[in-house]
């Protein structure tokens, strides 16, 4: 099967000053992939497009300036998504819902522990 690849950057990420129109700037991201389609040129070949939303991104300057963006996601989805990937890397058999609420609980039972902690 003949297939082109593409992606589809869709959203925004906050930066802290402005960029200029008509000016290029280098851009790396950090993106989630949301989304997958597939066209049909209707010549035996198609065209794969990949969704992808931005999460963080650095924007590079041509001084060199590097600008970063604000990850505007809330620390609970940050917390979640990393516990999310630590459940599938341990091949733990529980549910990832009973795992998560295992977590949450522990937290909630250390929490005085956790704030002694904070600096």
């Amino acid at each position: 099967m003949n297939e082109t690849y593409y992606i589809k950057i869709v959203g925004k990420v906050n930066v802290p000053s402005k960029i200029e129109i008509g000016h290029n700037y280098a851009l790396k991201m950090d993106c989630s992939v949301t989304q997958e389609s597939k066209e049909d040129n209707e010549d035996g070949t198609f065209n794969v497009i990949s969704k992808v939303v931005p999460i963080t991104a650095e924007i590079v300057k041509s001084n060199g300036e590097i600008v970063k963006a604000r990850d505007a996601r809330k620390n609970s989805t940050k917390i979640r998504n990393l516990l999310h990937w630590k459940w599938q890397q341990s091949d733990n058999p529980t549910d990832f819902e009973e795992y998560y609420t295992k977590f949450t609980n522990l937290v909630l039972l250390n929490m005085d522990a956790f704030i002694s902690q904070i600096k």
